[in-house]
This record gives C-alpha cells, sequence and structure tokens, in this order.
C-alpha cells in the first residue's frame, strides 16, 4: 500500500474536497465554503522515509517534532515544496500547495502516538485563489527529479512571467562586500577591476558602502541613496571608465530599510511595517502608494544619473509584518499583494529603461512570484562556507529554472593552502562564480589555481548552464553532483571515499570526474561499462597535465587523481 493511500485528511466541516490524478501525482483540490480561516491537516504513516527538506530548512533535514517552529512562507520568502526522502537520497513523498501569494503557516512533525506525520497547513490571510490545490506524489525517485517535478507543477498553476534570457547574467562577478565591506573607494575599485580579464571577469557588483561615510555596516543612512562623494568624488566618470572596458557595473541597495539618519526617515516615520533597532531603520510598508512611488522613482533616479548595469537589491525578506493593522491612507490592504505589486513596477521601470538590464536577488525569496521580478539569484550570505555554496546553489538550480544561480562570493584566509581554496571554487563550479578577494594580494600560486577554474567553467559555461542537472544525496550536501550532455559531461565529487557511479544516462563523448576533496584518488564504478577502454588524462589544481594513458573500466576501481584536481575520459 502507496502513503498516498493511507494518507487522513482531517478539515473543518466546512470545507470541500475533491482529488484527481495528475501525471502520476495526486491532487486534493480543498474550496473553503465560508469566510472562516482556512486550515486543514494531512497525516501519512512514517515508512520507508527519515529526513525532510524545504528550501529554507538551513541545512536541517531531520524529521521535525510537533513542537516545533511552524514554517511560514509567503511571498517573499521561500516556497510551499515538501519532500520526504530516504538515506539513499531518494523521495518517498513530496507535497507542494499551489498558494504562493498568501502566507502559509505549516506546522509539521512526527505525531508520537500514531507513528505519523502530520502536516496542518493554515492561511491567515486566506487564499489567492477560490480553490487550492495540494499536490501529493509517491513515487519513489531521486529527491532532484521529485523537486523538479513538483516546482513545474507549481509553475503550471499560475500565469507566472519571466524576465528575457540574459547571457551576462551568467557571466563571472567580482564583488566587493568581503572584500571591503563598507570601507571601499573609487581608486581602490578600479585597482581591482585591472586585474579582471585574468579571472575572466566580466560583471563589478558595488556593494554596501558607496552610499555613506558610516563603515559600521548597520543602516542608519540607507534610504536616500546619495553617493558619498568622500569615496566616489566622481562616480558617474568612474563608473563609465570601467564601462568602456565591457564591464557591466551593478550596485547594491537595500530596499525596505529607511535609515534613522536618512532624510527620508521623518518623511516616512508613520508608514513603517516595523523598526529594526539593531539596523537603526524603519521598514517601510508597501501597502502605502506613496512608499511605492518614493521606492520606484528613488531606484529609477540612481540609475540613470549613474547609467547603471544592473542592481543588487537586498533584504526584501525583511518586508514582513507582525500585526495585520489596516488604515484608510493604505490602497492596499495586503502585504504580500503590496510587495508585487512594488516589485512589478520596479522592474516595469528598469527594463524600460534597458531590456538588458540585471537585477539580482538572494535566497530565500526565490518563489514563482520572485522570480518573476529578477534574472539573478545568489546564495545567502555564508562567507568561507563552501558547502553551504553548493548546497544553495542547488537548492537555487532546482527551484529556480529561470535565473542564473549565483554563487555567494567567494572568500578565503590568504594563508590557506592552495587545496582549501580550491574547493571554494570546486564547491560553485555549478553555479555563477562570484569572488570577493583583494586581487592584489594574491599569491601567484594562488592566482594559477584560482585562474585555472575560473577558466574551466567559462569555458564550459554552455555545458554547465543548459545541461541535464542531477544532485545526488541531499542528506550528504548533495556530495555528487552532475551536468551534462551527449557530447560532455562533468561530474563532481565532494565526498571522500564516495563511490561514483558512471550511470548509462550520465555518459558522453568526454566525462570530466572532478574530485572536489583532499584526498588523491577517487572510486569509480560502471556496471554497465565493464571491459570497455577508456583514454584518460589527469590534471592536478592548477590545470597542469599530471598523467595521461588508458583504462579498463572495472565493477568497482580506484583511480589516482589529484585532491581538487580532475580526470577526463574518452570511449575509446
Amino acid at each position: 500500500m502507496s502513503i498516498i493511500d493511507q494518507i487522513e485528511v482531517i478539515d473543518p466541516c466546512d470545507v470541500r474536497i475533491k482529488s484527481s490524478i495528475e501525471d502520476n501525482a495526486t491532487i486534493i483540490k480543498i474550496s473553503n465554503e465560508n469566510d472562516k480561516t482556512l486550515e486543514f491537516t494531512i497525516s501519512f504513516p512514517i515508512i520507508d522515509f527519515s529526513h525532510f527538506w524545504y528550501s529554507a530548512n538551513n541545512g536541517d533535514d531531520s524529521l521535525p517534532n510537533l513542537w516545533t517552529e511552524p514554517i511560514n512562507i509567503s511571498t517573499n520568502f521561500s516556497l510551499p515544496i515538501f519532500v520526504f526522502f530516504d538515506e539513499q537520497g531518494n523521495s518517498q513523498l513530496t507535497v507542494a500547495l499551489s498558494e504562493t501569494t498568501r502566507k502559509v503557516c505549516a506546522s509539521i512533525g512526527v505525531h508520537e502516538e500514531s507513528a505519523s506525520i502530520k502536516m496542518t497547513f493554515s492561511f491567515p490571510d486566506g487564499i489567492d485563489r477560490d480553490v487550492l490545490k495540494v499536490y501529493l506524489n509517491d513515487c519513489e525517485q531521486p529527491f532532484y527529479k521529485s523537486v523538479v517535478k513538483s516546482r513545474d507543477w507549481l509553475y503550471s498553476q499560475g500565469k507566472y512571467s519571466h524576465l528575457p534570457s540574459n547571457s551576462a547574467a551568467y557571466k563571472s562577478v567580482y564583488s566587493t562586500w568581503y572584500s571591503y565591506h563598507q570601507a571601499l573607494n573609487q581608486d581602490s575599485i578600479v585597482e581591482q577591476v585591472q586585474q579582471f580579464a585574468d579571472y575572466h571577469i566580466e560583471t563589478l557588483i558595488l556593494d554596501d558602502g558607496w552610499q555613506t561615510d558610516d563603515n559600521s555596516r548597520r543602516y542608519a543612512y540607507a534610504g536616500d541613496w546619495e553617493i558619498a562623494e568622500s569615496k566616489f568624488p566622481n562616480m558617474v566618470t568612474h563608473i563609465n571608465n570601467i564601462q568602456q572596458n565591457n564591464i557591466k557595473y551593478l550596485v547594491w541597495i537595500t530596499l525596505p530599510y529607511v535609515g534613522e539618519k536618512s532624510a527620508a526617515f521623518s518623511r516616512f516615520s508613520d508608514k513603517f511595517l516595523y523598526f529594526d533597532d539593531y539596523q537603526k531603520a524603519g521598514i517601510l510598508d508597501p501597502r502605502y502608494r506613496e512608499v511605492r512611488q518614493y521606492l520606484v522613482n528613488t531606484i529609477l533616479n540612481l540609475v540613470r544619473k549613474l547609467h547603471l548595469n544592473g542592481l543588487k537589491i537586498d533584504f526584501i525578506d525583511s518586508f514582513r509584518s507582525a500585526s495585520h493593522n489596516i488604515n484608510s491612507k493604505m490602497d492596499i490592504a495586503n502585504l504580500d499583494d503590496s510587495i508585487n505589486v512594488l516589485l512589478s513596477d520596479i522592474v516595469k521601470v528598469l527594463l524600460d529603461y534597458d531590456p538588458e538590464f540585471l537585477i539580482e536577488f538572494r535566497e530565500d525569496y526565490i518563489g514563482p512570484n520572485m522570480t518573476q521580478y529578477c534574472n539573478i539569484i545568489r546564495v545567502k550570505d555564508c562567507p568561507h562556507d563552501y558547502n553551504k555554496n553548493r548546497v544553495g546553489l542547488t537548492n537555487i538550480r532546482l527551484l529556480c529554472p529561470s535565473v542564473a544561480p549565483h554563487s555567494d562570493m567567494i572568500t578565503f584566509n590568504l594563508k590557506d593552502s592552495l587545496e582549501s581554496i580550491s574547493l571554494q571554487f570546486l564547491n560553485c563550479l555549478y553555479g555563477v562564480i562570484q569572488l570577493s578577494v583583494d586581487l592584489l594580494k594574491l599569491s601567484k600560486e594562488q592566482r594559477e589555481v584560482i585562474q585555472h577554474w575560473m577558466l574551466y567553467q567559462d569555458e564550459n559555461r554552455e555545458v554547465i548552464f543548459n545541461g541535464n542537472f542531477a544532485a545526488l544525496n541531499p542528506h550528504l550536501g548533495f556530495d555528487v553532483v552532475s551536468v551534462g550532455n551527449l557530447s560532455k559531461r562533468i561530474i563532481s565529487c565532494y565526498q571522500v571515499n564516495r563511490v561514483i557511479e558512471l550511470k548509462k544516462e550520465w555518459m558522453a563523448d568526454s566525462i570530466d570526474v572532478i574530485n572536489a576533496t583532499l584526498c588523491n584518488d577517487l572510486i569509480l564504478s560502471g556496471n554497465d561499462f565493464i571491459g570497455k577502454c577508456f583514454k584518460y588524462t589527469s590534471y592536478d589544481l592548477r590545470g597542469l597535465v599530471v598523467e595521461t594513458g588508458e583504462i579498463e573500466i572495472e565493477e568497482i576501481q580506484k583511480i589516482k587523481v589529484p585532491a581538487c584536481g580532475r580526470i577526463e575520459i574518452k570511449q575509446i
């Protein structure tokens, strides 16, 4: 008996339920018969699964308890897809909801008495459509395939648009954040840009600090978006000079914050969702037309003044409210609706200004509504943590098909080993690399390693971002990741002593197997290719040839590959 056959829907008497089968998934349709807040529970036995995932779980895939804090999903935070999977990384049950605009409160946990999972969903602001659909898929399949199928279903439930495809969104980036934080200036940026060609970097993001002389890393001066002339005495000329070198120039802004020391603070002091004491700034309430108009006009004026190629728009997930207070001065009552109107208005004026305009968002505002307003989504801040970068990039690739997935900015201790520095790049290989170190301070050996892997991604950009993507074992941080087509396949192993299966579906004319570990060997298994001969070339972490030869595939075999290097194999 399947899990779905044992699912119990516990609902109030005023809810009407229908079910159907669509593409091997069960779809439950729930309609509310009155104006009461919709709430329902589904329950199913804990059979053959031991892990639970949703996009904002921060790496914790353990089964939750019923007393765990509810998961709150909104238009600008996460999305309603939930996966229960086993120790082999196979999904046993995937649950998704069609509601992506209104707030979803999900209380999910183990019910001890019945050895089951109870998922209680409530919708405090109602639902965006007359009928809520619940997607249930209990086909045993690799986790990544179950996520993609549920994502495709979710996107099919709404009329979501996307920004036009933009090849510039897939070019490597230099960000000033970890290099300088707020202590940046015009001359130091120019010095970094002069190194870009050596690293195949074509985009610059000027992060926080350009708009203030305050380097405290808080937002007391945010909101006016005036240039700090002590740091950028002639910013328009500065930007133009850099753009003349075919470098795209983006600037950071924090959309909701208005700092207590900004000129805008007194104007909008009665139009805040809340005040952030730590950041010393208020969070604007976009339910007011005046707030939306101010943000749209301020952003457009900034872009026009500086002739920008794009914006890094930060903290959109800070638009949240602890109350539902509504007054007559608001022209939009629902916060989620107002966020979508604001972002839609911003995108319209930016694309009217430049159809190729770049807009970067980040985790966790990654749902179907949010991907309408950006062409880049970056992994949320995880400085030095390449494992989080790998997991975040994988999540973005699985959930956000229309945008360029970007790593959080790579940074590292300049005294670290070449192997550990290589791991920073290898864990970001399947997303657009953003780099944020002082390029002038790198040693010759460090430059060689970084240049090699930046060049490798640049040369393989087509297959990396357009090939068939697979990521195995979410409970192990996706320890094997692969992408490819019939001509080229790239497989990366991130776990020592992990057996890498050369799957028939992964075969290509040329296969690169990357040893993203600190050991000097890989273990291959090729049941479908036993006895077949391949030519191979192994490379070290600088891209230098170490060995060439021929290899006959066995059922399982250990081969020498330098730590943080790769082996290229081609069938004879």
